[in-house]
């Protein structure tokens, strides 16, 4: 059974690029996050791409790191009642999909 959210607070991404990786993917770890959620590091792609990673996700070998699972750092921008599907959370965060509302056809 899905578990369903409503937005309470909208939200507009801050960046439009993102990580997208596979696993075994490799990824040099810049710092562990200091603040509030210290389950995250903050890393760069071998393409330059920087975003946060869950801890859960990769195994850490000094500044080198190596992907265990398939992960998408993509935000969501969000509206006040929009709803959406929580997939998991990790670390202090959720990772959720929206919910595509049908468009209502006009009878003829």
């Amino acid at each position: 059974m899905d578990r369903r959210l409503r937005v309470t607070k909208p939200y507009h991404r801050e960046s439009d690029h993102h990580l997208v990786v596979s696993k075994g993917t490799a990824i040099e770890v810049i710092k562990r996050n200091d603040g509030r959620y210290k389950e995250w590091y903050w890393c760069r792609s071998e393409d330059g791409i920087e975003a946060f990673v869950p801890e859960q996700l990769v195994r850490v070998d000094g500044k080198a790191a190596i992907f265990l699972a398939d992960y998408d750092s993509t935000e969501l921008t969000v509206s006040e009642g929009e709803t959406l599907i929580l997939l998991n959370e990790m670390g202090g965060w959720i990772r959720a999909q929206k919910i595509e509302r049908r468009k209502r056809m006009d009878p003829f």
